[in-house]
C-alpha cells in the first residue's frame, strides 16, 4: 500500500498572510543583496582593470609628470606606445605587449592582461600567450615629441573599433565589461566611461590613430 502524501497547498495552509509577507520580504532582501554583491564585485574588477592600466603606463613611462617631458619620449621610444608603421610597430596588442615581456621592459607574468572573462594565460612560452588571454587594445602612433595632446592609450577590448576616427560611432559589448569602458590616457591620467560618455570624452576630435586590438 503507498504512501499518501498531502497535497503542497494543504502543507502550506497553516502560514498566514503576515508570515507570507514576512516571506516575501527576505525573499526581496536575499535578492537586492545578491545584486549589490554581483555590482561590488563588477566595480572591484573595474577598479583593477584600471589600475593595472596604471601600472602599465607607469612602467613604461616613468612617474606620469615625468612623462611629460620630451626627454622620456626620445630615450623609451618603443616602450612608451607602437609606431603606426615601420620600426617599433605591430599588428596586435598582444604582438606588442608579448615584446615588451620578452624583451624584459615589463616585469610580469602574461595573467596581468586578463579581466574578467578573458583568460589569463598563467605559461612561460610567449607563443602561448595569444588574443584570448589578452584584454586590452593599444593605441598606435602618438606622437612622442607632443606628450601633452592627451589621447587614449590603453583601453579595454569591449570597446569595438580599430581606429580613433570610430569614436562617434563606437560601440561597448562584450568581455570584460560590457557596458563600461576602462582608458588610460597619454598623460597618464585614467577613466571608466559608460556609452553616453565616449563621444566627448573617449578621443579628441580629428585623431586617426590605428588601434591595435588583441
Amino acid at each position: 500500500m503507498g504512501v499518501l502524501r498531502r497535497p503542497a497547498v494543504a502543507r502550506y495552509k497553516h502560514l498566514t498572510p503576515g508570515m507570507v509577507a514576512t516571506l516575501c520580504l527576505a525573499v526581496v532582501a536575499v535578492a537586492l543583496m545578491v545584486l549589490s554583491i554581483v555590482k561590488f564585485t563588477r566595480h572591484s574588477d573595474v577598479e583593477r582593470m584600471l589600475h593595472r592600466g596604471f601600472e602599465l603606463f607607469i612602467a613604461l613611462h616613468g612617474h606620469p609628470q615625468e612623462a611629460l617631458s620630451a626627454e622620456w619620449y626620445s630615450r623609451r621610444q618603443m616602450l612608451q606606445a607602437p609606431a603606426s608603421r615601420g620600426a617599433g610597430s605591430f599588428t596586435s596588442s598582444t604582438e606588442y605587449f608579448r615584446a615588451l615581456v620578452t624583451n624584459g621592459y615589463l616585469t610580469v607574468d602574461y595573467g596581468f592582461f586578463a579581466a574578467p572573462g578573458v583568460l589569463p594565460y598563467e605559461g612561460k612560452d610567449p607563443a602561448g600567450f595569444t588574443s584570448q588571454h589578452n584584454a586590452w587594445c593599444v593605441v598606435a602612433g602618438i606622437d612622442r615629441q607632443h606628450p601633452e595632446r592627451r589621447l587614449p592609450l590603453f583601453f579595454s577590448k569591449n570597446l569595438r573599433i580599430t581606429n580613433l576616427a570610430q569614436s562617434a560611432e563606437c560601440s561597448l559589448s562584450g568581455e570584460p565589461f560590457g557596458d563600461e569602458c576602462v582608458v588610460v590616457y597619454s598623460d597618464g591620467t585614467g577613466a571608466v566611461l559608460q556609452p553616453a560618455q565616449l563621444v566627448l570624452e573617449f578621443s579628441p576630435e580629428g585623431a586617426t590613430n590605428t588601434v591595435l586590438r588583441p
